[in-house]
C-alpha cells in the first residue's frame, strides 16, 4: 500500500473500479443472499445489454462485517474469466486472490 491509511476495503474498490473499466459489472455490498444477487444482476444485465457476456463480481452487504480486522467478504464471480481478470485486478493493488 502507501503512506495513507489504506483499508482492504479501499483496495477492493479500487480493484472493482479497474474491473468496471473492462465492462465488468461490481456490485460492492450487494443486498440479500448470493443467489438473490446474481439472478438481479443478470437481470438487469439482460434489460441493458442482452447480447453481452454478463460479467460480474460482487460481495454481500451481510458480509460487510468480514472487513474488521484486515479480513475480507468472499467475492463471487460470473465465471473463470471474470475470476483472473479479479486476480490481476487485486494484485494491482496489493492484495493477494483468494486461494
Amino acid at each position: 500500500m502507501n503512506e495513507t491509511d489504506w483499508t482492504e476495503r479501499d483496495a477492493l474498490l479500487l480493484a472493482f473500479a479497474e474491473l468496471t473499466g473492462y465492462g465488468i459489472v461490481t456490485v460492492a455490498g450487494a443486498a440479500g443472499t448470493a443467489a438473490q444477487a446474481r439472478w438481479e444482476i443478470l437481470a438487469a444485465l439482460r434489460e441493458r445489454a442482452p447480447y453481452a457476456l454478463g460479467s460480474y463480481v460482487f460481495w454481500l452487504a451481510g458480509d460487510e462485517h468480514l472487513f474488521a480486522g484486515a479480513g475480507r467478504p468472499p467475492l463471487y464471480t460470473s465465471g473463470a474469466d471474470v475470476d483472473r481478470a479479479l486476480a490481476a485486478a487485486l494484485t494491482h493493488q496489493g492484495l493477494r486472490a483468494a486461494a
